[in-house]
């Protein structure tokens, strides 16, 4: 309720800026050592990334403009369609055909309370900065980016 107080008024228009993934997660015992088998019992797939972020945003009522690239693979169409039905407004969002959508791989020991990330980057081609992308990005009332994401 505090987050709705403080929206209260503004524009409540979150433009978040990359980091669209897709996760998978596994149950896993860690370490990992060469030669050993292990049995994954579950392999959830989820949004990740920025993701989780649009999505409790527009839960908490914000109005939410995911910019980014997706891969015209199975990730990216599941990932968008999620994203649609919680209600994000993915106008912002380009689909790259012959592109790769980013996955990283969530191997989590519950045990532990450890986790080990492993990121197959997207490809594609690059994303041009263009007038109307910017008037996208400058619409909202706060930008979400990732800090990780100046590394590209």
């Amino acid at each position: 309720m505090v987050f709705m107080r403080w929206f209260a008024g503004m524009n409540k228009r979150i433009v978040s800026v990359g980091d669209l993934v897709v996760d998978l997660i596994t149950p896993v015992s860690l370490p990992i050592l060469p030669f050993q088998h292990q049995e994954a019992r579950s392999l959830l797939i989820e949004p990740g990334g920025g993701c989780n972020f649009v999505i409790m945003a527009s839960r908490l009522g914000a109005d939410v403009l995911a910019v980014g690239a997706l891969g015209n693979d199975v990730f990216g169409t599941q990932l968008l369609q999620v994203l649609q039905a919680e209600g994000v407004d993915t106008r912002g969002v380009t689909v790259y055909p012959d592109s790769r959508t980013t996955v990283v791989y969530a191997l989590i020991d519950l045990a532990k309370q450890e986790h080990v990330f492993i990121g197959c980057p997207g490809d594609g081609p690059e994303v041009i900065y263009s007038e109307t992308l910017d008037a996208m990005v400058t619409s909202g009332g706060a930008i979400f980016l990732q800090g990780y994401n100046l590394h590209e």
